[in-house]
């Protein structure tokens, strides 16, 4: 593979990765009642971590499809949203 490729298969991948972490956090945002006072980083950020938290919880419990992987990456991103939350209340 020569140094291009790889440059643009890399940066490919962390758009993709920001694009879906903003769709599943923006989601999740949606799915929880309730005013929320993240903004679009912040929400990506969430979606980000989410998904990995969600397909690395449901990884543990055997669920390996890509409906489970999307279902955790939700519910991922929406306990992150929730622990952001508490913590926003709190500071």
């Amino acid at each position: 593979m020569d140094n291009m490729t790889y440059m643009f298969g890399g940066l490919f991948g962390v758009l993709s990765a920001i694009v879906i972490g903003l769709l599943i956090g923006v989601i999740a945002k949606i799915l929880l009642p309730g005013r929320d006072t993240a903004g679009w980083c912040m929400t990506c950020l969430i979606g980000i971590a989410g998904s990995w938290l969600g397909h690395l919880i449901f990884n543990v419990f055997g669920a390996q499809s890509t409906k489970s992987g999307i279902i955790g990456a939700v519910f991922g991103a929406m306990l992150l949203h929730l622990i952001y939350r508490v913590i926003k209340k709190n500071a």
